[in-house]
């Protein structure tokens, strides 16, 4: 019969010398326990090192305890969404709601207004269309309007459209 089998080495393929036949429980009906030796890092047979090569990566284990970078990759902070959430949205909107509103008090027609946020979270720009920009409203609702902020996001700017009910 061959000696045992190294530790941690790969294992032999089926009917290459030196292959050992599963180990027979003993006379007793008790299975002796071998204890296992995981492999060194970057030895044969080390799950991260083989899945890192298969990755492509070089041969080099995947975690090598320093921080990771997200599957993206870049330097973006993955704490900034890519616009804003739209909770964060209707949140800055309604806070400035009832100034909008203030500004259309009397009127018998609805109001709108697109509020364009800029990466930074805050207002832009707006343009406002209906009953305040026929009626000479358009100043105060904008006015009203712009202080809104929706937080940080790292798209160039985006856009929401609100509908200013008398």
């Amino acid at each position: 019969m061959p000696g045992p089998l190294p530790v941690g080495g790969p294992l032999p393929k089926s009917g290459e010398p030196g292959q050992a036949a599963p180990p027979a429980p003993a006379a007793t009906g008790e299975a002796k326990a071998t204890p296992a030796v995981p492999p060194a890092p970057g030895s044969p047979g080390d799950l991260a090192s083989e899945m890192a090569k298969a990755g492509g990566a070089d041969g080099k284990p995947i975690h090598q305890g320093g921080t990771g970078q997200p599957a993206s990759g870049g330097s973006k902070n993955s704490t900034v969404p890519e616009q804003p959430p739209q909770g964060s949205v209707s949140a800055a909107v309604g806070s400035v709601m009832g100034a909008a509103k203030g500004c259309v008090g009397g009127a018998d027609d609805v109001s709108r207004a697109q509020i364009t946020f800029g990466s930074n979270g805050s207002v832009k720009s707006v343009s406002v269309t209906g009953w305040a920009a026929a009626n000479g409203a358009t100043g105060c609702v904008k006015s009203a309007l712009q202080s809104a902020n929706v937080g940080a996001f790292s798209k160039p700017s985006f856009t929401v459209g609100v509908t200013i009910r008398p």
